[in-house]
């Protein structure tokens, strides 16, 4: 067995000597920080294994924050509230914004040939899921999903929508559906998920959201990639800004509530129409 401890390692290099390893018949696992290892465990969730195929060794014990989970009358309420918050201003949302989509379909077909990108994303309790969006990008978008400013794999409309967030629209389908809350941790690509810290894991026991307070921070990551130009974008997302947003949907996990959400909205809509 080859038991992988540096986590100082960038994955380009874990995969090469994983692939290495196994070809030459080893098992190959990876060894997780001090950290992981004393920080308590919710159930772990059923996430995509890492697409380098390395183990990672995880121990499990009772949950170190408690989300706020339907499990008494009044948690019950607020989740059955929350839902019908989402389903009543999802539907306005629609209605309200169907010339807009019509126009944005049209130009995308007639400049991209596609208009809906179908995302994969990681649910609730760790449930993968479809997540739409505007197609912004070229149909050859082969390589890192995090994207920076300048990327040229983005089209010259796609860059508008991104800017005006307009791109994230057809998510409104998902919250209807009960796939995404309009409030919530933003849904993260199942690459990326498989690097959660046990702490951050808890984001799962909620709805994704449309929006959040981590997207109210960092919800113009490309403006963030673009200050700091990284040589490899992806590990400056993963080791820089992904703690950093799961830190603040952490703490609105456990303590979110019908009036944070309204606020969350309202701080949305107040950066959209800047």
């Amino acid at each position: 067995m080859l038991i992988i401890a540096d986590r100082t390692l960038s994955t380009p290099a874990v995969e090469e000597i994983a692939d290495a390893a196994r070809a030459a018949g080893l098992t190959v696992a990876k060894l997780p920080t001090l950290d992981e290892l004393l920080t308590p465990l919710p159930g772990p969730p059923p996430i995509p294994a890492p697409r380098t195929g390395v183990e990672e060794v995880l121990v499990a014990a009772p949950p170190a924050v408690e989300p706020r989970r339907a499990s008494t009358p009044d948690a019950a309420a607020l989740s059955r509230t929350k839902r019908l918050l989402d389903i009543a201003l999802s539907l306005v949302a629609v209605v309200l914004v169907v010339p807009l989509v019509l126009l944005i379909a049209v130009v995308l077909k007639f400049t991209a040939g596609e208009v809906i990108y179908r995302a994969p994303r990681i649910g609730r309790d760790g449930q993968l899921f479809t997540m739409f969006k505007f197609v912004t990008m070229s149909r050859d978008d082969s390589g890192p999903r995090v994207t920076g400013r300048n990327d040229v794999r983005i089209t010259d409309v796609g860059r508008w929508l991104r800017a005006t967030k307009l791109n994230e629209l057809p998510q409104l389908l998902n919250v209807i559906k009960g796939e995404m809350s309009l409030v919530g941790p933003r849904p993260e690509d199942p690459r990326y998920a498989t690097h959660y810290s046990a702490r951050h894991r808890q984001v799962l026991a909620v709805r994704p959201g449309l929006t959040s307070l981590a997207f109210l921070r960092f919800g113009d990551e490309e403006a963030f990639i673009a200050r700091a130009r990284p040589v490899d974008v992806e590990a400056y997302y993963l080791e820089e800004l992904l703690p950093q947003k799961l830190d603040i949907e952490l703490d609105y996990v456990s303590t979110w509530s019908v009036g944070q959400d309204l606020r969350i909205l309202a701080g949305t809509l107040r950066a959209m129409l800047r």
